[in-house]
């Protein structure tokens, strides 16, 4: 099972992208946090980042090492849970290829 973490400003639209996320793909799972909340957090494989949050990228690329993070783009609220699982998934296949393991996530 994969572990999705979803680091939003208040965690409203976190919680929907995730929702979409797990109609799409019920194997996958998914922790909505925020960015003030993620430190200390040691869950998931992957992070992926609102928009809104693009100034403190680096900071949590720091906070959450070595796990992969990406920056969702703007259409990425409840519409846009595939690409989100989609930039998930590359972002898992990036990671594995440059040896940090990762678990299986289905097609």
């Amino acid at each position: 099972m994969t572990n999705i973490v979803l680091v939003c400003v208040a965690g409203v639209s976190g919680t929907f992208l995730a929702s979409g996320i797990r109609r799409i793909d019920p194997t996958v799972s998914t922790v909505v946090t925020t960015y003030s909340a993620l430190s200390g957090l040691d869950v998931g494989d992957v992070v992926l980042v609102a928009p809104q949050l693009a100034a403190v990228l680096d900071d949590i690329r720091a906070a959450v090492s070595p796990r992969p993070v990406g920056l969702l783009s703007a259409s990425a609220g409840a519409a846009g849970a595939e690409s989100a699982l989609a930039q998930a998934r590359d972002l898992l296949a990036e990671s594995a290829y440059r040896g940090y393991p990762v678990p299986e996530m289905k097609e």
